[in-house]
């Protein structure tokens, strides 16, 4: 394992455990014991990893959110490491980070590592329009309000984001957009 991974995984593991702790003195609106419990029920205990299809059972059935480019996603969020099983930590860190306790520069961070689909540090064009997709798939647009925010989003928002103009974006330039353009959290995390 490279530096650069033997980094992000003690990273990684450090951001799960803090979360633990969080989640464990000071997030009355995250009941760990629940998570506890229904994590044990689909998995067999805390050792174990969540897979895919077990995920996917827990996710109500039916809603704008359930198609399975958006459950992908949304597994893919969970599994932190990307070892295609979400573990106990995993399960516990993504809650916290999708709770509202969560500060804005965890969940800045959060959003960032989302869209950087292959973990190079960087946003290219192609990981933003296959992140926004996700979410107005799960909006209730029609295919015309959709193409047309596919567009402002391309075309606005990642050339705003770009500022040295290389055609990617580093986890900086979007913390310095998101700085500079609060509103435009609501269109790049849902949540």
């Amino acid at each position: 394992m490279g530096n650069s991974s033997q980094k992000e995984a003690t990273e990684v593991c450090a951001r799960r455990r803090n979360s633990l702790e969080i989640v464990e003195h000071s997030d009355p609106g995250v009941d760990l014991e629940k998570l506890r419990d229904f994590f044990v029920t689909k998995v067999g205990d805390l050792d174990g990893e969540m897979d895919y299809e077990t995920f996917k059972e827990c996710l109500p059935s039916d809603g704008p959110d359930t198609d399975e480019k958006h459950t992908r996603f949304m597994f893919r969020i969970f599994d932190e490491d990307h070892n295609g099983g979400i573990s106990w930590l995993e399960f516990v860190s993504a809650n916290y980070l999708l709770s509202s306790c969560a500060t804005y520069e965890e969940k800045m961070k959060f959003a960032f590592q989302t869209y950087d689909i292959d973990r190079n540090g960087a946003i290219s064009r192609n990981e933003l329009l296959e992140m926004v997709n996700v979410i107005l798939q799960g909006a209730g647009l029609s295919d015309e309000e959709a193409e047309s925010m596919q567009k402002t989003v391309l075309h606005n928002i990642f050339e705003k984001m770009d500022s040295n103009g290389d055609n990617e974006v580093s986890y900086e330039e979007f913390q310095k957009f998101l700085v500079d353009n609060p509103e435009a959290k609501d269109v790049l995390w849902g949540w």
